[in-house]
């Protein structure tokens, strides 16, 4: 039977996961946290009744295409050398989605849903990640290639961000809150401009953000 690492990366039930220190070889029950997931989703999973495989993470193929959101975090990802950065950088494409809570004529509270997108970026490990501030994110998105990379270099350094997903959880999280209040601010300004009674009450954010896409920056080696 396979053995697996503490740390490393597995998928199982249609999806990826970390295996935690909890686990136990040889009971032969492995605890896992799915990828990008919080501590709240750990499981375990009994290797004789469930099949268990070392997690892969293909580069994309632009001849397949996007994929669904559903089917895991950071469908949409890359690894480039680029003369545009001096440390790695990292890209994350978020799909934030929020309850505008309204007061209907009747009185009742009605939640409307409401969906937008973010991008937000860090230097360095997500462990010690350095935040960017917005003007910083744009000319990245226009970085140029400098040089190729590997394959395996970069599933190596896309694991590295996605295993350490959870950690930038707690920025993630206020990013999406402070886009809500934002959300809620200018659906007041366009109530009041068009004279109309202000119904919404307050924005509830769906936490954990989405990841949608993950795209590293590497400088080009000297």
């Amino acid at each position: 039977m396979t053995e697996f690492a503490v740390g490393s990366l597995v998928r199982a039930r249609g999806r990826e996961w970390v295996v935690l220190p909890e686990s136990a070889a040889e009971s032969e029950l492995l605890v896992l946290r799915p990828l990008g997931g919080s501590e709240d989703q750990v499981t375990g999973i009994y290797l004789p009744l469930e099949p268990v495989a070392p997690a892969a993470f293909p580069l994309p193929d632009p001849a397949r295409g996007s994929r669904s959101a559903e089917d895991g975090p950071a469908r949409r990802a890359s690894v480039v050398h680029t003369a545009a950065v001096n440390l790695r950088t990292t890209l994350l494409l978020l799909r934030l989605r929020f309850h505008l809570v309204t007061r209907g004529r009747d009185g009742q509270e009605k939640p409307l849903l409401a969906e937008d997108l973010a991008v937000v970026g860090f230097r360095g490990s997500p462990e010690r990640a350095e935040w960017l501030p917005a003007a910083d994110l744009e000319p990245l998105l226009a970085a140029e290639p400098g040089k190729n990379i590997p394959p395996e270099i970069a599933r190596r350094q896309l694991e590295s961000i996605l295993v350490g997903l959870p950690g930038l959880h707690p920025h993630l999280d206020r990013v999406a809150t402070e886009r809500g209040e934002e959300l809620l601010a200018a659906h007041r300004r366009v109530r009041q401009a068009a004279r109309q009674t202000v119904r919404a009450l307050r924005v509830e954010p769906h936490l954990p953000a989405d990841v949608l896409g993950v795209f590293v920056y590497l400088p080009v080696p000297i």
